[in-house]
């Protein structure tokens, strides 16, 4: 039962009338008792308040800020950093021409990025964003521009060539808190699927996390990892499948997965090859009949809410999605009364490493 606490009002009105019926005196509306009785309730309502407040640090399930931090302390589990995004480009002009380290970048939006190293021209330029956080990550392709100022032989335009990735934010307590309650609840024994899964969660960037309980071959060990699914590559990690830069016996990742491995690599048992990989992203279409006087607003709720499911029940691991589930998601929202789901039509089964999206929905 939670810690009940008493407003400022009933404490106060509970000592007006105590003191009545003690003294059988009426309390005049200037009377210095009716102070010092407001005084008395003030002070009990800020012990209570301290007391409510120590119950609620007091439970991993209900503390935050510094004392959720106390609970990941004990647990092992840290709050994750924001991080900077980070990426290569490759800078075009006269060959052997200078480029300093700290050369500033700029996208379209004003996200500006700078060399990390002095190179020089047809050389890959190792590049970092200015601003912590998920704004600096970036899609392969994406224009940027050198800010030139006294640079001699450097062209100003330049291509992504691979994504910029790796950025994001400091994680909040509702998402520190499920991975510190995780730890608490699972005992770690040196290896255990769930083991991996937490290992990859406490990495700048990992939202989701899945590892097959039977290894791929051997010792060989594989991970899936996903982002937060509402960034521009919609959760799934760039780069390319592989392992760590320390491991010498299989090829590395990319990306946000050599981010991931390089994280995980100090937890790994010893004789282990861990590879991490990108889930397969496998868009499922589905047709509505009896819903075409739907509005906009209808019709965008129903694919949020069918987003929402294949984001969280979906799993690389081997997912069967039902005709049944499909139609309570859709029954869930309102204004939705009299559909049929006339596709799919049976039961969908994703093999290992694919996960589901929402493909097209057409409304008839």
């Amino acid at each position: 039962m939670a810690f009940a606490v008493p407003t400022y009002t009933s404490l106060r009105d509970k000592g007006t009338q105590q003191f009545v019926n003690d003294t059988g005196t009426q309390l005049s509306p200037v009377s210095g008792f009716r102070s010092l009785i407001k005084m008395s309730a003030k002070g009990l309502s800020y012990g209570y308040g301290y007391l409510a407040n120590i119950e609620k640090q007091s439970c991993p399930s209900t503390a935050t800020g510094p004392y959720l931090d106390g609970w990941g302390q004990v647990a092992g589990v840290t709050r994750k950093t924001p991080s900077y995004a980070t990426g290569t480009v490759t800078l075009t002009g006269t060959p052997g021409a200078s480029v300093p380290a700290g050369t500033i970048l700029m996208r379209g939006d004003g996200t500006t990025y700078t060399t990390d190293i002095a190179t020089t021209i047809g050389q890959v330029q190792s590049i970092t964003c200015t601003s912590l956080g998920a704004s600096g990550n970036t899609a392969a392709g994406t224009s940027l521009a050198v800010q030139i100022g006294s640079l001699i032989g450097v062209d100003r335009a330049v291509v992504a060539v691979s994504a910029i990735t790796s950025g994001s934010a400091a994680e909040d307590d509702e998402t520190y808190r499920p991975r510190v309650l995780s730890a608490l609840s699972n005992r770690f024994v040196g290896g255990s699927a769930n083991d991996h899964v937490n290992w990859a969660l406490s990495v700048n960037g990992v939202v989701q996390a899945w590892c097959s309980e039977i290894p791929l071959q051997g010792g060989v060990v594989v991970v899936y990892i996903m982002g937060d699914r509402s960034n521009e590559f919609k959760g799934f990690p760039q780069g390319s499948n592989g392992t760590a830069s320390k491991e010498t016996r299989w090829p590395h990742a990319t990306g946000d997965l050599l981010t991931a491995a390089d994280g995980m690599w100090p937890n790994r048992p010893v004789t282990e090859i861990m590879v991490l990989c990108s889930p397969i992203a496998s868009p499922i279409d589905l047709t509505i009949s009896g819903m075409t006087a739907a509005t906009a607003a209808t019709q965008q709720a129903v694919n949020d809410a069918l987003t929402l499911f294949f984001n969280l029940y979906g799993s690389p691991l081997g997912t069967t999605i039902t005709t049944t589930q499909l139609v309570q998601v859709i029954e869930a929202v309102p204004n939705t009364s009299g559909f049929v789901l006339t596709s799919p039509t049976e039961s969908i089964t994703l093999t290992t490493g694919q996960i589901p999206t929402l493909g097209t929905v057409t409304y008839q």
